[in-house]
């Protein structure tokens, strides 16, 4: 009976370590900033924040929110939440499935580089596809990372496989600003 409570125990502690090891570093729960993880000082990412994961932005120092999903009736209702935490709200949609348009690029440089925009938290659903993107290009743009680095980091975030377009877009990117 020892030996098979002991087993149990030491079985919960491998899966638990394992499932500890899947996740990003969190500094709010899953609940309010899923898929959350912290770029460097001035940019954080993540999926859809509730209206308490506002409230936590606002407390870890964030100044704006930059929301890559359509501009809908839902994008009205993400503002009013994030204005309310006192954070500045851009929605600078992203098409989910294709690479974005150069425009839009650089628009979001723009607002991640503005020192009066940062820090800066950056979003889509699930904080995977569109977001891994613009966190890759920022990679690649401010850190120098090369195109393999960058969707390295996007899979840690459960950048979609299918996302072949998005992972072209990452390597064109790199390609086409490589330092």
């Amino acid at each position: 009976m020892r030996a098979r409570v002991l087993r149990i125990a030491l079985i919960a502690a491998v899966i638990g370590l394992a499932a500890a090891g899947l996740t990003p570093a969190q500094k709010a729960s899953d609940r309010e900033l899923p898929n959350f993880g912290k770029v460097n000082d001035n940019l954080y990412r993540g999926g859809q924040p509730t209206a308490e994961g506002f409230q936590a932005l606002a407390k870890m120092g964030v100044r704006t929110v930059v929301n890559l999903r359509n501009a809908d009736d839902r994008a009205k209702r993400e503002e009013a939440l994030a204005r309310a935490a006192g954070l500045k709200y851009l929605n600078i949609p992203l098409n989910n499935w294709f690479g974005p348009k150069d425009a839009t690029i650089a628009e979001i440089e723009k607002t991640l580089d503005a020192p009066e925009n940062q820090p800066v938290f950056v979003h889509c659903k699930r904080g995977a596809d569109r977001t891994g993107v613009v966190v890759a290009v920022y990679r690649i743009r401010r850190d120098g990372w090369t195109g393999d680095e960058a969707n390295a980091e996007a899979k840690k975030y459960d950048f979609g496989w299918w996302q072949i377009w998005m992972k072209d877009f990452i390597d064109d990117y790199y390609r086409d600003h490589k330092k």
